[in-house]
């Protein structure tokens, strides 16, 4: 008997085993590959049977269907208080001979629009913000009201979004999703709640702008982003409690640029970390420029000295022309000895910063550097005109057979003639008022010039001219080892 019941047993367990499998093999039969990317040319029996998007909706409390005019499933109702959509639709012959999976969601705000960037290449978006996140930058562009676009793309959302393995985009309030392949229940069931907690995200409500900002300016793990928010908070307001906190904390902040932002915005709070953002040698030289300028603006006039000469401590072209640029705008005349340093520079714009500072704060005892500059085979004809300015302010005597070279070369910018001829012109005053507006020239030593007691209104570009006829000397402009 007991083996007779065993047998029995066996024979049961084995015939549904057998019915279970042919059952598993009609399935696979009737459904389509999992890929949204679903052949046009295929046998409709390869078509999704809707299986899936039935059980999706009834676990989800959804309504299914297949749509009446195509045929094609689709799932649709409200989710955590949101309309969705999820339909197969079939391609525009067009851009796609292919259908595919939708999934949208709505309503949501129009202030923000966002889309695939490699979408928007033949069509950018006017207006485009860079969110900050590198990694979000490279896949998507956004814009829209500033303010609600910082507050809402938040360091979660972002990583939300692009954790989403398809296309997502956000467009007129509507949230809408397209996987790469199309989903089992499961995955429709996973895709429909996740695009409705994204949109929950995405809803931020415009009392709680602030609060967010102030969030993001303090916690988002990009540095950018978190400068972003800062200067986004500053713009709807500063005067909050608030504001005050996220701007102290921000004055700690383990990233330069942050710091800096909250020190710009801080007023008085914001001092200190300026001074130390200008004295750090290992930092970014553009932040510590920025710095500079924004600490000469608004700190003690006694501390400008300290700070400009802080800024020289590492030398690189910017914070070299930053240098100059500050003692000739604030005539920091102490710091002489560093701009005439940087007339024997190799880059232009160092040497016509360092000219034009020597021009407020030098004297006479530049010339030799000046003219050394000058006499560069090399010096391009902004330096040369920085020069001849600066050597016009301060230059000695000695300078002149320097600057008449220039002067009198034909083949040349009209600028660096006149420039030279200014300069001249502007050192035979000061030697002449030096004397009591005597000045002359005598040919001593083949051209040099002299004071003599006679007194006369001595045209001195015309008077070199005429001893270089004298002297028999070429004309310049057919000597080609004078042009620049």
């Amino acid at each position: 008997m007991d083996a007779f019941v065993a047998w029995v047993v066996r024979t049961v367990s084995l015939a549904f085993g057998w019915v279970i499998t042919a059952a598993g093999v009609r399935r696979i039969r009737g459904r389509a590959p999992s890929s949204t990317r679903i052949d046009r040319t295929a046998e409709p029996a390869l078509l999704p049977s809707g299986e899936d998007w039935s059980i999706a909706a009834r676990a989800l409390r959804l309504t299914s269907g297949l749509h009446p005019s195509t045929s094609r499933p689709y799932v649709q109702g409200t989710l955590n208080g949101f309309q969705v959509r999820a339909q197969l639709l079939s391609g525009d012959g067009v851009m796609s001979d292919v259908d595919q999976v939708r999934i949208q969601v709505s309503p949501l705000s129009t202030r923000i629009e966002l889309r695939p960037r490699d979408e928007v290449e033949a069509l950018p978006l006017a207006d485009a913000l860079v969110v900050g996140d590198e990694a979000f930058d490279r896949v998507f562009q956004v814009k829209g009201i500033e303010t609600f676009v910082r507050a809402t793309l938040t360091a979660e959302t972002r990583r939300r979004l692009l954790r989403l393995r398809g296309r997502v985009s956000l467009r007129g309030g509507e949230l809408r999703y397209v996987p790469q392949q199309e989903p089992t229940a499961w995955q429709l069931r996973a895709y429909l709640t996740e695009l409705t907690h994204l949109a929950r995200e995405l809803a931020v409500p415009l009392t709680m702008l602030d609060e967010r900002l102030a969030t993001n300016a303090r916690q988002d793990t990009a540095p950018a982003a978190r400068h972003y928010n800062l200067r986004a908070m500053a713009r709807t307001s500063l005067d909050t409690e608030l504001s005050r906190e996220t701007l102290r904390a921000a004055l700690n902040d383990e990233d330069a640029s942050v710091r800096a932002v909250a020190a710009e915005l801080s007023g008085g709070e914001g001092w200190d970390t300026l001074e130390a953002l200008v004295h750090d040698r290992l930092l970014d030289p553009g932040l510590r420029i920025g710095a500079l300028q924004l600490a000469l603006s608004r700190l003690d006039p006694a501390k400008r000295e300290d700070l400009v000469a802080a800024i020289a401590t590492a030398y690189d072209v910017a914070t070299a022309v930053a240098h100059c640029e500050a003692v000739e705008r604030y005539n920091i005349v102490a710091l002489r000895p560093s701009v005439v340093a940087y007339l024997a520079a190799q880059e232009e714009p160092v040497c016509v910063a360092a000219a034009r500072a020597v021009a407020v704060v030098g004297d006479v005892s530049a010339t030799d550097r000046l003219v050394e500059l000058l006499a560069r085979d090399d010096a391009s004809n902004d330096v040369v005109v920085a020069v001849s300015e600066a050597l016009g302010a301060v230059g000695s005597i000695d300078a002149v057979a320097a600057l008449r070279i220039h002067a009198e070369r034909w083949l040349v910018s009209g600028r660096v003639r006149t420039a030279a001829s200014d300069a001249i012109g502007a050192i035979r005053s000061r030697v002449a008022d030096a004397d009591g507006g005597r000045l002359s020239l005598v040919d001593e030593g083949g051209g040099g010039l002299s004071l003599s007691a006679d007194a006369g209104g001595v045209s001195l570009v015309d008077a070199l001219r005429d001893e270089g006829r004298e002297a028999g000397e070429a004309s310049p402009a057919a000597d080609p080892e004078h042009d620049v």
